[in-house]
């Protein structure tokens, strides 16, 4: 059985990059701890990917149907 990714709203990516953004700039500025901002990083940056996994097959799959 293939893995066939469902596709995601656009709002998934947008918000990725909005808290990957966030958590970057906290973690720099220090106003958290930097072990909490790597793997919220590291989390919202998964995220972007899933969402671009996503958007590939969506792009794929409408082409094929056209």
């Amino acid at each position: 059985m293939p893995f066939k990714p469902e596709p995601l709203p656009s709002s998934f990516m947008f918000i990725s990059i909005v808290g990957f953004l966030v958590f970057a700039v906290f973690t720099a500025y220090e106003k958290i701890n930097v072990t909490w901002g790597f793997t919220l990083c590291l989390f919202f940056a998964c995220v972007f990917i899933a969402s671009m996994i996503s958007l590939k097959v969506s792009m794929e799959e409408e082409r094929a149907s056209k």
